[in-house]
C-alpha cells in the first residue's frame, strides 16, 4: 500500500499476467474482473462512468508510475487504457483533461503521437452529431509533422479520425506520402469505411461512391464495415441513395445484424416503401432465377469485369507454361461450348464417392441434380471409373494428365487452373465445384490487389460438394446482395436464405 491508499503491484488475488497498469486500476476500484469459478479470468472491463474523483485518482496513479524505472512502456499503456474507457463511455471530457495534463508534461515525439492518437480515437465510436471536428483538426495539426516511421496501428489511429473530418479527401494522400507497398494497402483497408462515413458526414455523395468503387473488393468485416458507416447516415440519407452506395459492392455479404439495421430502416419509411420476401428461395433459390413479387430477374453476384480478365490472362500464361498442349485443346472446347453452367473438380468427385459401393449411381445422381452442362476436370482415373456417366450430353469430360512441370515439382495442380479457366471464361454464370479453397494459385497473382479478388471472386463461384445436400438445398448460386430493380431493391437475406423484395408503394419517388 503507498501513500493516497493507491495499490501499484500485483497482489496474490491479481494474477501476474494481468499487468501493472490494470492491477491498479483494478484494486483502486477503476476496473472489474470477472472469474469462473475456478479462478480463470473471462473478462477484464471498466467498472463505472469516470467521474471527478476517479480522474483525480489516476492523476495520482500517474505520478507514482513517473518515479519507476523503465516507466515509458508503463506510461503508455496506461494512456491507451485511459482512451479506452473514454470511448468505451463516450465520455470526451475524461479524453480531453487527460491530453491537457499530460501535454504539460516534457514529452518525446513518439510519446505525444501515441498520446494524441489515443485522444483521437475516442471520437471515432461517436454519432455524427456528437463529432466535434474542430477538436479534431486542431490536436491534428500538433503531430501534422510528427508522422514519419509510425508503425501501422500507431498512424492509423491517427488517420481514421481524420477521415471523419472535412479533410477526408486529404486522408489517402496522406497514407501515400508515408507508406507504400503492402503497408500502404493495409492502412488503406483500415481507413475505407472511415473515408466513407467522412465524405457522407460532408453530404459528399459523389466522392463516398468513387472510394467505394475503388476499394470495393475488401474481404467481409471491412464490407461490413462500410454497411454501418452508410447505415449511421440513414436519418439524412434516403433508401435510394444508401442502397444505391451499397449496390456499387459486388462482394457485399451483410451480417444478419447490419441487415437487421437496414430493415430497420426500411421500416422507418412504410409510407414509401414495402417489403416481401421469395418464401420459394428458402431451400431451392435458383430453381427459378426471378422475383416472385415484381417478376424482374434476381441478378447473380457480378464482379469487376476489367479484373476478371486480368486474372483469366494471368492463368492463360501459366496453362501456356505449364501445359500448352492440353489448353489448345481446351481452348478449341470451348469455342464450340456456350452455356456451361458447372466445371467440377473431377479428383475432388472421385474421392467423395469412391468408397461406395454404387458409387457410379450416386455420382449420376448428383450431377443429374446440377442444371445446365457440367464440365468435368479431372485425371485419367475418373474417366476409366466413370465411364458411364458421360454418356449424357449435359456432362462433358476433360481429362488433364500430369504436365513435365508437375513431375518436376516447377508447377502443382495444374488441374485446378484449367477449372478456374473455364469459370472466369463463363463468368458470372459458371460454378465451380470444388472443396479445394485455392489459397497457392491465389497468392501467385500479380499483385497483393489481385490476389484479394481472386479469393474473393473464387469464394462467391465456389460450391462444396456434398453427398445428398443438393436434393434439398438447391442454392446453386449466390444473388447480389442489393440490386436495383424496376419497382425498388432486392436484397439478399443471408439469415433466412431468402431474397427481400422492397418496393415503393405507389406512386411514391425516394430522393
Amino acid at each position: 500500500m503507498f501513500r493516497f491508499g493507491l495499490h501499484l503491484r500485483c497482489t496474490d488475488v491479481i494474477p501476474r499476467k494481468v499487468g501493472v497498469v490494470r492491477s491498479m486500476f483494478i484494486e483502486n476500484g477503476l476496473m472489474a474482473m470477472v472469474t469462473n469459478q475456478e479462478g480463470k479470468i473471462l473478462e477484464i472491463k471498466w467498472d463505472k462512468d469516470p467521474s471527478e474523483k476517479d480522474f483525480k485518482t489516476l492523476v495520482q496513479l500517474f505520478s507514482k508510475i513517473e518515479k519507476e524505472q523503465n516507466k515509458v512502456p508503463v506510461m503508455l499503456h496506461f494512456d491507451s487504457l485511459i482512451s479506452d474507457w473514454a470511448k468505451t463511455y463516450e465520455n470526451m471530457e475524461l479524453a480531453e483533461k487527460w491530453l491537457d495534463f499530460r501535454l504539460q508534461q516534457k514529452l518525446t515525439k513518439f510519446e505525444k503521437v501515441s498520446l494524441v492518437r489515443g485522444y483521437m480515437m475516442s471520437f471515432t465510436s461517436l454519432d455524427p452529431s456528437e463529432f466535434d471536428e474542430n477538436k479534431v483538426l486542431q490536436i491534428f495539426e500538433r503531430i501534422e509533422n510528427d508522422l514519419d516511421n509510425l508503425d501501422n496501428s500507431t498512424f492509423c489511429g491517427i488517420v481514421t479520425p481524420l477521415c471523419l473530418t472535412r479533410r477526408y479527401k486529404d486522408c489517402l494522400g496522406l497514407i501515400e506520402e508515408h507508406y507504400s507497398g503492402p503497408k500502404e494497402w493495409s492502412i488503406k483497408k483500415n481507413c475505407y469505411s472511415y473515408i466513407v462515413d467522412g465524405a457522407l458526414r460532408n453530404n459528399d455523395m459523389t466522392y463516398a461512391a468513387q472510394i467505394i468503387r475503388e476499394y470495393k473488393d475488401l474481404n467481409p468485416d471491412r464490407i461490413d464495415s462500410l454497411w454501418v458507416s452508410v447505415l449511421k447516415h440513414s436519418n439524412k440519407l434516403s433508401v435510394d441513395c444508401m442502397l444505391d452506395l451499397l449496390s456499387l459492392v459486388d462482394n457485399l455479404n451483410p451480417s444478419a445484424e447490419v441487415l437487421m439495421d437496414l430493415h430497420t430502416v426500411i421500416e422507418k419509411n412504410t409510407k414509401q416503401w414495402t417489403v416481401f420476401k421469395n418464401p420459394m428461395f428458402k431451400n431451392a433459390l435458383w430453381a427459378r432465377k426471378t422475383c416472385n413479387n415484381c417478376g424482374e430477374n434476381i441478378e447473380p453476384v457480378y464482379f469487376d469485369e476489367e479484373k476478371v480478365e486480368k486474372m483469366k490472362n494471368h492463368i492463360s500464361s501459366l496453362l501456356k507454361k505449364w501445359n500448352g498442349d492440353r489448353f489448345e485443346t481446351l481452348l478449341q472446347l470451348l469455342e464450340h461450348q456456350t452455356d456451361i453452367s458447372f466445371v467440377i473438380d473431377g479428383m475432388n468427385i472421385y474421392h467423395l464417392f469412391r468408397n461406395e459401393i454404387n458409387s457410379s449411381e450416386l455420382l449420376e445422381e448428383f450431377l443429374s441434380i446440377l442444371p445446365g452442362k457440367k464440365l468435368i476436370i479431372g485425371r485419367n482415373i475418373i474417366f476409366h471409373k466413370y465411364q458411364q456417366v458421360f454418356g449424357d450430353q449435359n456432362n462433358i469430360g476433360f481429362p488433364v494428365n500430369f504436365s513435365r512441370a508437375e513431375w518436376s515439382k516447377k508447377a502443382s495442380s495444374v488441374d485446378d487452373l484449367f477449372m478456374m479457366y473455364v469459370a472466369l471464361h463463363f463468368n458470372p454464370h459458371c460454378q465451380i465445384i470444388s472443396e479445394d479453397v485455392m489459397r497457392d494459385h491465389a497468392a501467385k497473382m500479380e499483385d497483393i490487389d489481385l490476389q484479394m479478388f481472386c479469393n474473393r471472386w473464387y469464394n462467391a463461384r465456389r460450391l462444396i460438394p456434398r453427398k445428398g445436400y443438393w436434393k434439398e438445398n438447391k442454392d446453386f448460386q449466390k444473388p447480389k446482395a442489393v440490386a436495383k430493380t424496376t419497382k425498388g431493391w432486392h436484397i439478399e437475406d443471408p439469415s433466412s436464405s431468402s431474397v427481400l423484395c422492397v418496393q415503393r408503394r405507389g406512386n411514391h419517388t425516394d430522393i
